[in-house]
């Protein structure tokens, strides 16, 4: 590769485009322009053929089908709440300072407007502070390396000093992408222990190895781009779901007993106090999948004491009956296809 560096690579590198490229070519390079933070750059990329034309040909498409998808965004989630952020100094003041703007409207509307607007302000905070950690990790260890070459030659106490914490400054940045790496992979930290890298690697490497790239129909149509996946997940499920069905639901009123007194029945639909509210959400497995909006449970847990009074609000709505805004309603649908 010659050029500047390239910022995206690591989004490659996890999608299994990199490792495609060397199923089929031992010849490839890859020039890159000079680009901002925010912009891709442009690349000239030069394949080698090394198998016949068609094994080539069908290398090639599939590689497209890829990049296209990365480039596109059919792969992407918008916003990822990142765990490692919640040890960084500056995060309370960053999500207090948009969480006490004034919002209009109460419980759940409110809610979902200021869980938008720190969603907004987090993508971009995230960039500004943490960016790419291996990036960060590698640079490091060259920089302890030159330090260390430097000290063999000739001591100097200020180029000792420039070492420690050089090494103090690492071992955040490892820490912050095993964090990273730990909340990928959704596996439990306490229970593998301190510095994992390598175990966490394999998980995810496990994952992409049993991704599905194509998917052959019933009546033998083969998509294999992530967007012909995704149309034809939504023909699918826009015939499934558009039909109409008259359906007589037997009544199974005389077979359910009243094991519940009136007591428990008005307690149970009682509006919950904040502790109870409290006690909901930190029952909650941290590991566990954000939803759509992207805030997993480790965002509530290091932010409780700033959200709890909009948090409480929300649920008492819900339990009043308010409907859910659309905000709240929305859902994955995640295809499981037969596998021949």
């Amino acid at each position: 590769m010659e050029g500047q560096a390239l910022v995206w690579f690591q989004d490659l590198e996890e999608s299994g485009v990199l490792k495609e490229w060397e199923d089929f070519t031992k010849a490839l390079l890859v020039r890159f322009g000079p680009s901002s933070y925010d912009d891709p750059m442009e690349a000239l990329i030069r394949l080698k053929q090394t198998g016949s034309i068609e094994e080539y040909k069908s290398n090639l498409e599939s590689l497209s089908n890829r990049l296209r998808g990365l480039s596109e965004g059919v792969w992407a989630i918008s916003f990822p709440f990142q765990q490692m952020s919640v040890d960084h100094v500056d995060f309370p003041s960053c999500v207090r300072e948009v969480w006490n703007q004034t919002e209009a409207g109460s419980g759940l509307l409110k809610l979902a407007a200021k869980l938008k607007k720190l969603k907004v302000v987090l993508k971009g905070w995230n960039k500004k502070v943490f960016g790419w950690t291996t990036g960060h990790i590698k640079e490091l260890e060259g920089r302890i390396e030159r330090l260390e070459s430097h000290l063999q030659l000739n001591y100097d106490e200020e180029v000792e000093l420039d070492l420690l914490a050089s090494k103090m400054e690492l071992d955040t940045w490892i820490c912050r992408e095993e964090v990273r790496l730990a909340q990928c992979a959704k596996v439990r930290w306490s229970s593998h222990g301190d510095q994992n890298s390598r175990y966490f690697h394999v998980i995810l490497n496990k994952w992409r190895q049993s991704k599905i790239m194509e998917m052959r129909l019933s009546n033998g149509l083969l998509l294999k781009s992530p967007h012909e996946l995704h149309d034809g997940a939504v023909h699918y499920f826009r015939e499934f779901l558009g039909q109409s069905t008259s359906v007589v639901l037997p009544d199974l009123g005389d077979y359910v007993s009243n094991v519940i007194s009136e007591d428990e029945n008005l307690r149970l639909g009682s509006v919950p106090t904040e502790e109870e509210v409290k006690q909901a959400v930190f029952s909650i497995p941290i590991e566990s999948s954000p939803g759509p909006d992207g805030f997993g449970l480790g965002f509530y847990l290091a932010c409780w004491d700033i959200v709890k009074s909009e948090m409480v609000e929300a649920v008492t709505d819900f339990f009043r009956g308010v409907p859910l805004p659309r905000f709240y309603t929305a859902s994955f649908v995640v295809l499981i296809p037969k596998i021949a």
